[in-house]
């Protein structure tokens, strides 16, 4: 349960700091979304670690959007709702080809033989 919960808080401090970014720096966001997801496929040891990144990362950018929303001049709450979903998506399915790439990459499990042959 550790795991899952520094996974949410990583990607949640991660994409709240895409508050403090000018819009026009969309780009840096976006290597920042697929460098979060990447990081946090490569440490994965399960999906549903994954599934709390991208969660995580929702909240973080959620929270970052409502910030600047409650200022005069902010995004509304429609554009909130779909960076949110678009933020996620993004980081999800970035920490899904980390993962399964570094995944490839891990040795096999020696194979346990228990019985008469396994002392051969």
């Amino acid at each position: 349960m550790r795991r899952y919960v520094g996974f949410a808080l990583a990607g949640m401090v991660a994409l709240w700091l895409v508050m403090f970014l000018p819009p026009s720096a969309s780009t840096i966001a976006l290597a920042l979304m697929v460098g979060v997801g990447a990081a946090g496929g490569t440490v994965a040891r399960r999906w549903r670690e994954l599934l709390a990144l991208a969660i995580g990362t929702m909240l973080g950018t959620a929270a970052s959007g409502l910030t600047q929303g409650l200022g005069t001049g902010g995004p509304d709450l429609a554009e909130v709702v779909n960076g949110t979903a678009t933020v996620a998506v993004v980081v999800f399915v970035a920490g899904t080809i980390s993962f399964f790439v570094s995944f490839s990459r891990r040795p096999a499990a020696p194979i346990e033989r228990v019985g008469d042959d396994a002392d051969r």
